[in-house]
């Protein structure tokens, strides 16, 4: 019996690796469409640890992972199996032992984070790009974007507005600066974004499917845990510890470390307003003026929704049960 078990079991695996091996191609094959197949070609890894166990789960990316590099670029079809193939058995697990949407997401986030960072360092070393040139390249496109802006006639427009071509070099190698300290936090930031849309998506489709899976609180109710405000206290640290000791290495580090932070800081903030619209009896002249603020001030109202989605962990504003931290 358990052989007929093991059987079935690998029959199964074999046909989820063919659905997700396709499901990749057809992403690395029409590049319009990856978006799309990048949420979803992970989900029958998901579904085949939940139906059956890790190993098989693990067998069926192994599978999928050959297929893929057999018929496809062998590069692209690498890098897109390391960075989303992980995430996929890492949900797969987790949905199976019912971990609460909070830890699954930040621990999939983590996943997709440290898969990303190994892309960067794989793609210096396996095909001979170099990050720090990478990034210095930004610098060439100062000159070209200032003659299409020539060209088209709006450096004049500029002018009558008293932005001199100068000011516009100056603000566009501003930009560019800030672009090559938080290419790693850009980076980084993509693959946290992305493992969770794939949490979401595998979420939504294997509960279709009649598997049972963790409750999502709704978005009013969202909070992130207490141990999130040490993230911004070690980014901060750096970022002041390198100012003051003349280390930009570390400096970069921390200023990265808030750049992926601060997202995730404004939603917790905008969840704690959502619930005070929804469940505090607030005069409707007190909403719109709320609502003004934020659409004329909006600069000044992201700093004050970070600022409420980093205290919120720690002194609950809205008063939530411990189940909504975890």
């Amino acid at each position: 019996m358990s052989k007929q078990i093991t059987v079935n079991a690998l029959v199964e695996g074999a046909l989820l690796a063919a659905i997700t091996a396709i499901l990749a191609l057809i992403g690395l094959w029409v590049p319009p469409l990856q978006f799309i197949t990048n949420l979803v070609w992970t989900v029958p890894i998901v579904v085949v640890i939940l139906r059956q166990d890790l190993k098989v789960g693990i067998l069926a990316t192994l599978v999928a992972a050959i297929l893929v590099l057999l018929f496809s670029d062998p590069v692209r079809a690498f890098f897109l199996i390391l960075q989303f193939g992980g995430v996929g058995i890492v949900y797969g697990v987790l949905f199976k032992k019912q971990t609460p949407p909070g830890k699954t997401v930040i621990i999939g986030s983590l996943v997709a984070a440290v898969s990303m960072v190994l892309m960067i360092v794989l793609s210096s070393w396996v095909i001979g790009v170099d990050f720090a040139q990478w990034t210095e390249q930004f610098s060439a496109t100062i000159n070209p974007v200032i003659e299409m802006y020539r060209q088209m006639g709006m450096l004049d427009r500029m002018a009558e507005n008293g932005i001199s071509e100068a000011q516009l070099r100056q603000t566009l190698e501003q930009v560019i600066s800030w672009l090559q300290i938080l290419v790693p936090g850009i980076l980084i930031l993509s693959a946290i974004v992305s493992a969770a849309l794939n949490f979401l998506v595998a979420r939504a489709i294997v509960k279709k499917l009649g598997f049972k899976v963790p409750y999502v609180p709704p978005f009013r109710r969202w909070q992130l845990p207490w141990y999130a405000a040490w993230g911004v206290i070690v980014g901060l640290g750096l970022v002041l510890f390198g100012d003051a000791n003349q280390l930009p290495a570390l400096r970069t580090i921390g200023q990265n470390i808030m750049y992926v932070y601060v997202p995730f800081l404004f939603i917790g903030g905008l969840s704690v307003i959502v619930y005070f619209f929804k469940e505090r009896n607030w005069s409707p002249v007190l909403r719109v003026m709320i609502i003004i603020f934020v659409l004329f001030y909006w600069p000044v109202a992201v700093l004050i929704l970070t600022s409420i989605g980093l205290f919120d962990p720690l002194f609950n504003y809205r008063k939530l049960g411990r189940e909504m931290k975890e």
